[in-house]
């Protein structure tokens, strides 16, 4: 019999492998690119885990066999990898065909210059700090207390996760606001001009303060968001270089690290009684080995989106409706009110169909965004939903030189990428949203105090030797 599951993830790696090496080069912009991690996170959960539960013969997902649906899920997932990968290189032929017109579009406005040129980084340095406290301070309060730190630091446990419930996720959010405020405005000003040692070291001080609060929880919906807009920020001035094999190497250490994290900072995953990062991580490795480690990740519920979606197609051939812009657009409009107010949402009704209770009652799988559209509108809409958002995602270096709200709300979107391909589309999107509000109050905010207090960066294009940069090759960049 043929396995149709296999046939369609054996697809998924050679299509993602291939527009992955013809997008990238291999060169270390491309590689940090929307698009590059949008593939690997599609690849991973369409292309490498299908094959190895199919070695395993695993169909076993939360109490359901959902073995009838691997086809379909592959089938989407392909469609899926295939149509980001169409969307993307068509609006890279379209753009690059029409270079005089797409200037004059992404041209800054005076009022995006102005903006940025009044904000001293060292100031907005100190208020990406300042947000960090407010949200360690927001942290004690919930938690009643300076005794709440030990609990906080101690990684994921059920008294971390009932205190974290009440919590808006904005608020949790405010570390990946502080790290995308001085990483997004380090980009904008080494456009011109290479930050001074002072500047470079608030940043470094920002972005470890902001590390420090998702990887105390566990979490890493706020770690890489952080970590991608710290690498993009530091990676800039080499925007178009190749990558050396020791950055390679680097790179794979910390993806294994990543993977790693949610086993040694649960409670119930941890394989040490030990509350120290390093030494339960350690012990992890020693336990699974890297290549344990690295296959732990695959089958994981990292990439469970395959097995959800499986049964989501189950659930459509016994009756279960679709959802027609409701798992999309009705979950994103409903996501910020209090449950208290929102009516039942969809992915809600879709776990208390399979498992009796809304999420984390008893368990709270994700259908990712390949998901969300099939549960919409079926493979015709992930077709059209992943084509757009390919095309979204061509020549992202040319909305960051638009207009402060264009890009920004780029730039969100670029570090939430991965959260949002493999997790709560909606929720994800609806949190990128209000990070996009903060971090432009907190722009004005500074260009206001600048301008009021006659504070000024250095003039733009002047080095900090006083010599003037040619900024050209950056600018031809793409």
């Amino acid at each position: 019999m043929i396995d149709y599951a296999v046939i369609f993830a054996i697809c998924s790696l050679v299509v993602g492998a291939a527009a992955w090496l013809l997008a990238t080069r291999l060169r270390l912009g491309p590689v940090l690119s929307p698009f590059s991690i949008a593939l690997l996170v599609l690849v991973s959960i369409f292309g490498v885990r299908p094959l190895l539960l199919s070695a395993t013969g695993d169909s076993a997902f939360y109490g359901h066999d959902v073995l009838k649906g691997f086809a379909y899920s592959a089938g989407v997932g392909l469609v899926g990898i295939s149509a980001l990968c169409a969307g993307y290189y068509v609006a890279n032929e379209v753009q690059a065909n029409s270079t005089e017109r797409m200037t004059r579009a992404n041209g800054e406005s005076d009022d995006a210059k102005s903006l940025y040129d009044r904000i001293d980084f060292v100031l907005a340095a100190k208020l990406g700090l300042a947000t960090v406290l407010v949200w360690l301070a927001a942290q004690l309060y919930v938690g009643g207390g300076i005794d709440y730190l030990g609990t906080l630091f101690a990684g994921r446990s059920s008294e971390n996760a009932e205190t974290q419930a009440g919590i808006p996720s904005i608020v949790s959010a405010l570390p990946v606001v502080a790290a995308i405020s001085v990483a997004f405005l380090r980009i904008r000003k080494e456009r011109n001009a290479k930050l001074n040692r002072a500047e470079t070291r608030w940043f470094w001080i920002v972005v470890i303060a902001a590390v420090v609060p998702p990887t105390a929880l566990g979490s890493r919906r706020f770690l890489i968001p952080t970590i991608i807009a710290s690498a993009c920020a530091v990676g800039w001035s080499s925007w178009s270089a190749r990558i050396r094999v020791r950055y390679f190497v680097l790179g794979a250490a910390g993806f294994i690290v990543l993977s790693a994290i949610p086993y040694v900072r649960s409670a119930g995953a941890r394989t040490t009684e030990s509350t120290s990062f390093v030494e339960a991580l350690l012990t992890y490795f020693q336990t699974e080995g890297v290549f344990g480690a690295l296959s732990q990740y695959f089958v994981s519920y990292d990439t469970e989106m395959f097995d959800y979606i499986a049964l989501l197609h189950i659930n459509l051939l016994n009756g279960f409706p679709y959802g027609v812009g409701r798992a999309s657009v009705g979950e994103f409009v409903l996501n910020p009110l209090p449950a208290s107010v929102s009516p039942t949402l969809w992915s809600d009704q879709l776990l208390i169909y399979n498992f009796g209770g809304p999420c984390t009652q008893p368990y709270c799988p994700v259908l990712s965004t390949v998901g969300v559209l099939a549960a919409d509108g079926g493979v015709l809409l992930v077709a059209a939903g992943m084509l757009l958002l390919g095309a979204l995602m061509a020549r992202p270096t040319h909305y960051l030189e638009r207009g402060s709200l264009r890009a920004v709300s780029y730039f969100c979107f670029w570090v939430f990428v991965p959260a949002s391909i493999r997790g709560n589309t909606p929720l994800i999107l609806s949190i990128g949203l209000q990070v996009v509000v903060l971090v432009l109050l907190g722009y004005w905010a500074l260009s206001f105090s600048s301008r009021r207090t006659g504070q000024f960066p250095r003039a733009s294009g002047v080095s900090n030797h006083g010599h003037t940069l040619d900024t050209s090759r950056r600018r031809a960049v793409r």
